[in-house]
């Protein structure tokens, strides 16, 4: 016989043994279980770095807001001014919540403030408790960076 059809008489054993219908399930979820792996990890990669990229430009966005609304809760004519704040706030803080799992429940506070100023509260009083909300998670998320510095190696 020649040394191919040993070869060849080898690998059909060996195909024989794995293609059972045991070892057929049991690579199928392990299979499955490492695509779950490779997924969560992937995501989690990306939201990393997509928050290190999008964060500190957000909180200059929240900043220049704060800024805006502390102005115009001081002026005369405050009304439109605060309006036109208020809602390019919101939208900063919809596109920060997702970004920012630990100030989830801050960010919200500020945006049921927002909600509730936008809807029914335009008074000075609301404007400066949003604006206060506002201060406070300003202070939060350079705080958040900070730490993020810290605590990632690569970030320094």
């Amino acid at each position: 016989m020649p040394i191919w059809a040993k070869i060849w008489r080898g690998l059909d054993n060996i195909l024989d043994a794995l293609l059972t219908p045991e070892v057929g399930t049991a690579t199928s979820i392990a299979s499955l279980i490492l695509t779950v792996w490779i997924l969560t990890s992937i995501r989690s990669m990306r939201m990393h770095y997509l928050s290190t990229a999008r964060v500190p430009q957000l909180l200059q966005d929240l900043q220049k807001n704060t800024t805006g609304l502390q102005s115009g809760i001081t002026a005369e004519e405050w009304e439109e001014a605060v309006d036109i704040e208020m809602v390019k706030c919101r939208a900063n803080l919809n596109n920060l919540a997702p970004k920012l799992r630990p100030s989830r429940d801050s960010i919200n506070k500020v945006r049921e403030q927002i909600d509730r100023y936008l809807g029914a509260e335009r008074n000075k009083d609301a404007a400066r408790t949003v604006y206060i909300l506002l201060t406070g998670l300003n202070q939060e998320l350079v705080n958040v960076l900070e730490d993020k510095k810290w605590s990632d190696p690569h970030a320094r």
